[in-house]
């Protein structure tokens, strides 16, 4: 016996609104988190969980990892010599504009007295 045809008509809203409409709702939430928690974590995590400047902004730290995958350092002092660079590029990141402007224009207190 096949079933009528409105009948299955009358029972498919009910199906894809009281099954499949749930399941895509917790599906988006699911994958709505997923995208959070991958737009939280943009910068690679090293073995402490610490994060670590992209290379990117530090060429050093680039450089090294090429050489690291060419094998031609080892995995000790890959570490060691990143752990180096990472902290000079935190100390030269810290310094401020206003210091360096300074630097670079000295005020008059700071100029040697003029001779003559």
């Amino acid at each position: 016996m096949t079933p009528n045809l409105p009948v299955v008509f009358a029972v498919l809203p009910g199906i894809v609104v009281g099954l499949l409409l749930p399941l895509a709702i917790v599906g988006l939430v699911a994958y709505g988190i997923f995208e959070l928690v991958r737009a939280g974590s943009d910068r690679p995590v090293d073995g402490t969980g610490a994060r670590v400047a992209p290379a990117a902004s530090n060429p050093a730290i680039a450089i090294l990892e090429e050489r690291f995958a060419r094998g031609e350092i080892e995995s000790e002092d890959y570490l060691q010599r990143r752990e180096l660079l990472l902290a000079a590029h935190e100390t030269t990141e810290a310094a401020s504009p206003a210091q360096d402007a300074t630097a670079e224009h000295p005020s008059a207190d700071d100029r040697p007295p003029a001779a003559g």
